[in-house]
């Protein structure tokens, strides 16, 4: 009828179907409009959390993305929000630069401030609380696991850029850049009182030389091995840190790393050839023996429990796999060979590589302890030697003493293993020439 109120000349037919072709173009434009805010609204959501995404991981966004983002929210019910999380941007910031210590005594603080003191804005409080402690909590996690963006979060700079095929080949110049990436990333932790990986590869790096290093063969994986074991120029914990991300956690890959570096390419391929045989069940070891075995050679010098004695423990397994390989002699199910739960020859054989044998030093007149020996240096090489410095010193430090030093327990140093040091009692014996007597005497092999 108000059709035909407003245009007389219409039928009713023709009314009715005008009337009806008005009334769906007025619902399509509603939909339309009801689609474009619920677009809108999905766009200022996707603008909000990708805000707080960035800010609870560290991530902290250029001020061009900011305003980006604030247009896509402008006039939605996400602004208020998204203000709320730009406004606690510069807060988190200093937040993660803190060391962790810091970081958690900051929460603690906010967290009792929360519950002792009258709040107008309780809300808001919470919602700053649980914002911190989410940065706190994914701050740990970089620095357990991802020192390279840990570094860049707390200093505002990245660490220089090291191709991941530059490393695979064992360019001298992306080792040497590596171990400036580990030494920054080290006096950053020193400097934040952080307890933190040392391993300066992204994760996507990580993921890179995971890749390679599940298709090589023993042979390539030892100079990877050995290339990152050279750039954490003596850095113990950036060594284990680097080889354990790609190769896992025996340390049978650290100690061939170690070895091969020092000119044992024999011994070091060795290892890591039976490591690679154990990591793919090709040949069984009875673990039980061998720990007893190792155990019992090693005692006086370490014991199972401390991470030296897991280290050659580990590398002694892979070394006896890979004999038991080459032997050709076949084990059972549970690793024993002809009834035996270990070959002792084929032991003794892998603890000697490994280690490189060991020395009984002191005497009579003081307590005996077992020494290892460097792998270039015999029984008889490293006693004559012994008795020559002993000749050359025992009258400047034992007195009447001849036999001074022979009678002392000795020391290894435990990053030059030709390097000795000799304890009486519980002290070290100074070096004479050191007038303060703060430096050690050593006693150096050949």
């Amino acid at each position: 009828e108000a059709v035909i109120a407003k245009y007389p000349n219409l039928t009713q037919e023709q009314a009715v179907y005008w009337s009806g072709r008005v009334l769906g173009q007025i619902d399509q434009n509603q939909r339309a409009v009801v689609l474009q805010q619920k677009q809108l609204e999905n766009d200022a959501k996707d603008a909000v959390n990708e805000m707080k995404a960035d800010i609870e991981t560290g991530l902290i966004p250029s001020e061009d993305v900011i305003k980006s983002r604030l247009a896509r929210v402008k006039g939605t019910e996400r602004e208020s929000e998204f203000i709320q999380y730009s406004g606690a941007l510069v807060e988190v910031q200093q937040f993660m630069r803190l060391g962790a210590d810091e970081r958690e005594a900051y929460l603690s603080k906010k967290r009792s401030e929360a519950q002792n003191t009258a709040q107008d804005n309780a809300k808001d409080v919470s919602w700053k609380l649980n914002l911190l402690s989410k940065t706190h909590e994914n701050m740990l996690g970089y620095e357990k696991n991802n020192s390279a963006l840990a570094y860049s979060i707390k200093t505002g700079q990245d660490l220089t850029v090291v191709p991941t095929h530059a490393i695979l080949s064992g360019n001298p110049e992306a080792i040497a850049a590596l171990s400036k990436n580990i030494k920054s990333i080290h006096a950053n932790n020193i400097l934040n009182g952080t307890v933190g990986s040392l391993n300066p590869f992204t994760t996507q790096q990580q993921a890179e030389l995971k890749q390679f290093w599940e298709k090589a063969r023993p042979g390539d994986k030892l100079s990877l091995l050995t290339s990152l074991y050279k750039s954490s120029a003596g850095n113990a914990n950036a060594s284990r840190d680097m080889i354990s991300s790609i190769a896992g956690e025996s340390g049978a890959y650290r100690l061939s790393a170690s070895l091969n570096n020092r000119g044992l390419q024999d011994i070091a391929g060795q290892i890591i050839t039976g490591q690679d045989l154990l990591d793919k069940n090709l040949v069984k070891v009875d673990d039980n023996a061998l720990r007893t075995y190792t155990a019992t050679y090693l005692a006086g010098i370490t014991s199972p429990g401390k991470p030296d004695f897991q280290i050659y423990l580990e590398s002694v397994k892979a070394n006896y796999a890979y004999l038991v390989q080459k032997s050709e002699k076949v084990a059972d199910s549970k690793g024993s060979i002809l009834n035996k739960t270990i070959d002792e020859d084929l032991f003794n054989k892998a603890i000697l590589n490994v280690t490189g044998g060991k020395f009984t030093s002191g005497g009579f007149f003081g307590s005996k302890s077992v020494v290892l020996r460097p792998h270039t240096v015999s029984e008889k090489a490293f006693r004559e030697q012994l008795e020559s410095f002993n000749s050359r010193n025992a009258r400047t430090y034992g007195g009447s003493d001849k036999d001074f030093f022979l009678d002392l327990p000795l020391e290894q140093d435990p990053k030059n293993p030709y390097v000795y040091y000799f304890k009486n009692g519980t002290k070290y014996i100074m070096d004479a020439t050191d007038k303060k007597r703060q430096t050690r005497l050593t006693f150096k092999v050949r």
